[in-house]
């Protein structure tokens, strides 16, 4: 009986301490995020700032470390469980890692070129820009453009007031105006509507 009281409390106080932990972590890539756009005021460049480059790299750290924990540690029924986690977090940590490392949107007075993993080098013209918003629930802006799909700017990344000063549409600036989510998926949805933009 006390073994499960044990057990139930260590799950409480965990939870806690990363109901604790997690805003601050995000708070903080938050801030150095607009640090360092205030500090490459002049440079027509998103992506990801330092700290969130440490961050991964104290991500695979700790992968490792849990790696090395299930090696010597994990047998019998507890082997694959121990993989799946490792590989779990390997996962997580590299996806990440391609996110901070390899996610870049340049541009310059006509053109915005976005260079990502997980799609297709694009050149997008300024002129094609019809709409932009701001995600509260995925906490990322949306400029959606006429013919070549939605280009997502996360609120981590570094660059973005620049980007938005060169937009020709009206955008929810930077840090982003609070507003109804409601209001903003009903906008979202008639420019989807209006322009036919698809995410490529």
């Amino acid at each position: 009986m006390n073994l499960l009281a044990d057990i139930e409390i260590g799950r409480i106080m965990s939870a806690s301490l990363i109901a604790m932990v997690v805003p601050i972590v995000l708070g903080f890539l938050y801030r150095s995020a607009q640090r360092d756009s205030h500090q490459a005021a002049t440079e027509k460049r998103v992506d990801y700032p330092k700290t969130l480059k440490i961050f991964v790299w104290a991500g695979w750290g700790f992968t490792i470390a849990i790696a090395i924990i299930a090696a010597f540690t994990a047998r019998g029924h507890d082997f694959w469980p121990a993989v799946l986690c490792v590989l779990l977090f390997v996962g997580l940590t590299l996806s990440l890692h391609l996110e901070a490392y390899f996610v870049t949107i340049t541009w310059d007075d006509r053109t915005i070129y976005t260079r990502s993993p997980w799609r297709r080098y694009r050149m997008i013209p300024l002129s094609s820009v019809r709409h932009c918003d701001f995600s509260q629930t995925l906490q990322w802006y949306r400029i959606r453009t006429q013919g070549y799909g939605i280009v997502r700017l996360h609120i981590f990344a570094r660059g973005i007031p620049q980007l938005l000063a060169a937009l020709p549409v009206p955008n929810p600036g930077y840090p982003p105006k609070q507003q109804n989510q409601g209001e903003q998926d009903g906008a979202a949805n008639r420019d989807n509507a209006g322009c036919c933009s698809q995410d490529l």
